[in-house]
């Protein structure tokens, strides 16, 4: 009986513990299986597609009414109401009406691809038409975008574990008496029992795969397009964040000793997963010939209907169907080359007018950087005149990252939209492409149920509530108490690998000392030195910075100590204004960037004692300045006794430079320009967007003899500039040109050359700013002329042949010469190669196989095979050359 009832209560389990689902077939009118319908949960991200057959099964996570929704282009869309129970499966099947009449009355022509062509001519010869329509246009627009996590059930555990210690931490466990123990127990038992609210809902149903919602925004705004300009006035944006990260905006604008690196300006928190952020993103523009997306594929999506899409697409009448007694035909669209930047898919247009009704796209998966597949689906207006506008874009992409996988959904809903002259008048500012008014981003829960278009679905919801609970959390005195506490606690492990710090949130400071694995450093100059070091910062409620930083150090086999200190404020944020002093008397290097078997010999290096001044600034939008003034003393060291290991690694590179002790006062002014720089402004903050024009370049150095008894006397200019750019279809290239000359080297040191990088063996080195067979470190006391480019073809050649385009590699080449006046010195060099595009996780580069010939007037020219490494920033979506 004992056992009967055992195998009761087993069955009884496997029916409660299996998920829940429904499943049926959906047909046509003629009883034939749909292949290819979207079948889904209104207002959620979950969904299935019908297979060839036209079977589904759609998978629930918990019980409750429901809408399923089936939708397929060419067929009116239904929705059904189910109710999922605890337990069982749901049968549902479900008949589609055509929207269209019978298929076969419009074809009156002998072949479907034939009446899909003249279809695609007549589109074509009005798609100019349509462009200039809505030239000059302006949206008040609603848009989200929700990313959703799947991942195994045990993935998910460890997280709530963790999740379960900081609410137990939050109970302030490790204080309580033994007594206020067991309580927090049966608390925490009662909370994984579902009978107590959480902070965080650690309750997650009993299936092998659980979904969640971990990030998510919607933005109410005014979109204004004006020929290839936008500007967007944000109205409202939540971007359910539970705090703002630290450090949001400014940091240091670059190295001490090679100037201003403008890319370096700022820190913006950034999702490398969220591609949609701002207007341009967000445009898919069928009506134009190609659409340039960095981060979905290397290459410019080509549309259907685009001048060029004969020779990538094929084209195929699918149906036909009325909309208010107007014809729309439907077609389906094939991309001829599998792995190139194509769309494949359906599109419908009017008749007579030939404007987009819908759009119902994938692109290749072969193509995409970061996706596994891409999905669009559009709806527009009905065509007025030239004006044919979308009024819902709905994108899905998902990613797989190890065993989870990621699905964003993007929304975007034009809910007004305009082409009258009277309506485009708006805060006008060169560059400035994003404005956010003063309430903008303090916007409550109340507001937005007001004014969203789409509902939050279920999943939606629950991480809203979530979020909220976390912002009233996380603002709470407590807890900040409690984070700089952990932040502050000093431990065995910290000391030894973390470094120790003190934070004080409330007063928003924090110091900072390395831990000791960093201050050992066993290949010091002259052998072993032990460094200490730290830092002191201080935010202050008008957003200025004050950032102080210092090291000493000692070497054991020369007893010499050597250490440096230097203070900065950051002040004036939105034109990244900032003052930084410097003092020490330390070993610097002379050519900062120096090749990989050099920047570490002791030929590299120099000892000074320094005191330094700057001040940097943006003048006005786009053009960064530096003014620096410094004071030093410099000593060789070849006085030291070196290490015999350096010798030994090192050789003759090891060799330190010779010269005489000298004081030197020198000036330095660097002016980087980036024309048309765009940027947004968010409260106080400025966010820099780059600009699609060159960076333009200028240095001057100016040694002051007699100042502070200066030995020195010359004078410096460089002029230069570098850009990205994306040829179209036939990949991107990179560039840089500089030249510069020392116009007065009356009293010029060996010290203050102009230097140029080495050439590594093997490694093939940035080849926009360095040479491949330059051989060692060079350097200049006259005039220069330096030229670098490199192509990529991203797949435009390679590509296109149908055995090598499913290897994914591509072709790269390009060229680098060095004029000198010193010793007439003549260097050409040029390389070729194929590369190869990887994907790890969040991070996206390219491993490169080179071939590399040179010639200078000092050797012959030979061939060198090298290997190289480039990596893509998501946040600038550029590749580092």
């Amino acid at each position: 009986m004992k056992g009967l009832f055992t195998v009761f209560l087993v069955f009884i389990f496997v029916l409660l513990s299996e998920a829940q689902k429904v499943t049926g077939f959906v047909r046509n009118s003629n009883g034939d299986g749909l292949p290819g319908v979207n079948v889904y949960i209104k207002n959620s991200n979950s969904g299935v597609i019908s297979d060839e057959n036209g079977y589904f099964i759609l998978p629930f996570s918990k019980p409750g009414d429901y809408i399923i929704v089936f939708r397929m282009l060419g067929y009116e869309t239904m929705e059904n109401e189910v109710k999922i129970q605890s337990y069982g499966n749901v049968t549902l099947d479900a008949v589609l009406s055509e929207s269209a009449l019978q298929l076969n009355e419009a074809i009156v022509v002998a072949d479907n691809k034939d009446l899909a062509r003249s279809v695609m001519k007549s589109v074509r010869d009005r798609r100019r038409d349509f462009l200039k329509g809505i030239s000059d246009i302006r949206y008040y627009s609603y848009r989200r975008q929700t990313m959703v996590f799947d991942e195994p059930r045990h993935v998910r555990d460890s997280i709530e574990k963790a999740r379960e210690d900081s609410i137990m931490a939050s109970l302030g466990y490790e204080k309580l008496t033994p007594k206020e123990k067991r309580q927090a127990r049966r608390k925490m038992r009662r909370i994984k029992r579902g009978k107590e609210k959480a902070e965080v809902d650690t309750t997650f149903k009993d299936t092998a795969r659980v979904s969640f919602v971990d990030e998510m925004n919607e933005i109410l705004l005014f979109t204004y397009k004006k020929g290839n300009r936008y500007f967007e006035e944000v109205i409202a944006e939540n971007e359910y964040r539970a705090r703002p990260p630290e450090n949001y905006i400014y940091i240091s604008i670059g190295d001490e000793a090679e100037g201003i690196s403008v890319d370096n300006i700022q820190y913006v928190r950034h999702n490398p997963y969220v591609f949609f952020d701002q207007a341009e993103s967000w445009e898919f523009n069928f009506y134009k010939n190609t659409m340039t997306k960095d981060m979905l594929t290397a290459q410019p999506l080509v549309s259907p209907l685009s001048s060029a899409g004969a020779a990538n697409y094929r084209y195929e009448y699918a149906g036909l169907k009325y909309i208010d007694s107007c014809k729309v035909y439907i077609l389906k669209i094939d991309p001829v080359f599998p792995n190139d930047a194509l769309f494949e898919g359906y599109i419908s247009f009017y008749d007579s007018s030939f404007a987009i009704d819908q759009v119902d796209l994938e692109i290749n998966p072969g193509a995409l950087l970061y996706c596994e597949s891409f999905h669009i689906m559009q709806k527009y207006k009905k065509p007025k005149g030239n004006e044919s506008i979308p009024v819902e874009t709905l994108i899905e992409y998902t990613i797989k990252e190890g065993k989870r996988n990621i699905k964003t959904t993007a929304l975007c809903v034009h809910m007004e939209s305009t082409t009258s002259p009277d309506s485009m008048s708006y805060r006008n500012r060169a560059g400035e492409v994003r404005f956010y008014e003063p309430f903008a981003l303090e916007r409550d829960s109340a507001y937005w149920d007001s004014c969203r278009m789409v509902p939050l679905s279920p999943l939606e919801i629950s991480y809203s509530k979530e979020i909220d609970s976390l912002r009233r959390w996380y603002g709470s005195d407590e807890f900040q108490f409690r984070i700089d506490s952990t932040f502050n606690e000093i431990s065995l492990l910290r000391v030894l690998f973390r470094g120790i710090g003190q934070r004080n949130s409330k007063k928003q400071t924090r110091w900072y000392i390395n831990p000791v694995v960093s201050q050992l450093n066993f290949f010091g100059i002259g052998g072993y030195r032990h460094n200490l070091s730290g830092s002191f910062r201080k935010r202050f409620t008008n957003e200025f910075l004050l950032e102080t930083d210092g090291m000493i150090d000692y070497g054991f086999r020369n007893n010499d100590v050597c250490g440096r200190v230097g203070f900065g404020l950051t002040y004036v944020p939105q034109k990244f204004v900032r003052t930084f002093v410097r003092f020490g008397d330390y070993y610097d290097m002379i050519n900062q960037g120096a090749s990989i078997s050099q920047i570490f010999s002791r030929s590299n290096f120099v000892r000074t004692k320094t005191f330094a001044i700057s001040q940097r600034m943006e003048v006005i939008n786009g053009l960064f300045a530096e003014l620096s003034f410094n004071y030093s003393f410099q000593k060789p060291i070849n006085d030291l006794e070196l290490a015999n290991w350096s010798n030994s690694l090192f050789g003759d590179l090891n060799d330190p430079i010779d010269f005489d002790l000298y004081n030197k006062s020198e000036i330095r002014l660097d002016l980087v320009y980036r024309i048309k720089q765009k940027y947004m402004m968010k409260g106080r903050r400025k966010i820099l967007l780059g600009s699609k024009w060159p960076d333009i370049t200028f240095v001057w150095r100016k040694g002051f003899p007699g100042f502070l008894h200066s030995e020195v006397n010359f004078d410096y200019l460089e002029f230069g500039f570098k850009d990205y750019m994306k040829l179209n279809r036939w990949g991107t290239s990179n560039y840089a040109f500089s030249v510069g000359s020392f116009v007065n080297r009356a009293n010029l040191r060996v010290v203050e050359h102009k230097y140029f990088r080495g050439s590594d063996m093997y490694f093939f080195s940035d080849p926009t700013r360095s040479f491949q067979l330059l051989g060692p470190t060079l350097s200049s006391s006259s005039a220069f002329m330096q030229g670098n480019y490199i192509h990529h073809f991203d797949g435009m050649i390679l590509g296109k042949v149908p055995f090598l385009s499913k290897l994914n590699v591509n072709l790269a080449g390009g060229t680098g010469f060095l004029f000198m006046e010193q010793n007439h010195f003549r260097h050409f060099e040029f390389f070729a190669g194929i590369e190869k595009r990887i994907r790890i996780r969040d991070e996206i580069f390219r491993l490169g196989f080179y071939g590399v010939t040179a010639d200078n007037n000092f050797s012959d020219a030979v061939l060198t095979w090298k290997i190289g490494i480039n990596f893509f920033d998501s946040y600038s979506r550029k590749w580092e050359y």
